[in-house]
């Protein structure tokens, strides 16, 4: 469970917490939460708003929209924007933290690496020792990227 915002003195306190999906979701926190949470926040005209993060990422739909959603909106309210990481600020959580005109983190956090991840898996010598052959049929050229069934080619990792 997201905590709910916070107020000291004239600072509200946004945190973000776990991984990020794109919109609400029960499980997760997400970035269309947290676009409410600090909306909710700047209604209060606080002088600053922190986002406090403690959050592996999450998906790429959604991260930079969001990020330059919080930039635009503190700055339009006249309202610094800081980050304060006490655990975990990893991959979108990251690309959220930067969004702050500072970053203040703990000794022990964990900061940085946005990038994406991803495994395409060639399965086309197992495919071959079970006896089994598969014609890919695709309508555009990376439409088969990421097949198991289909050798993986330098075209699909680049565009992966």
């Amino acid at each position: 469970m997201i905590p709910k915002n916070q107020r000291i003195g004239t600072t509200a306190i946004v945190s973000v917490r776990g991984p990020l999906a794109h919109h609400r979701d029960p499980f997760f926190d997400s970035f269309e939460a947290v676009r409410g949470r600090v909306a909710d926040a700047l209604a209060g005209r606080p002088s600053m708003v922190v986002l406090d993060i403690d959050s592996p990422g999450g998906l790429v739909a959604g991260m930079l929209e969001t990020s330059d959603a919080l930039r635009s909106a503190c700055s339009a309210a006249g309202v610094r924007l800081e980050a304060h990481i006490g655990g975990q600020a990893t991959s979108a959580a990251y690309a959220l933290a930067c969004a702050a005109g500072r970053i203040v983190a703990s000794p022990t956090a964990v900061i940085g690496s946005v990038g994406v991840i991803d495994a395409l898996i060639d399965a086309t010598a197992q495919d071959r020792s079970l006896g089994l052959a598969y014609s890919i049929v695709a309508s555009g050229a990376r439409k088969s990227d990421g097949l198991p069934h289909a050798a993986v080619s330098s075209g699909a990792i680049v565009a992966t």
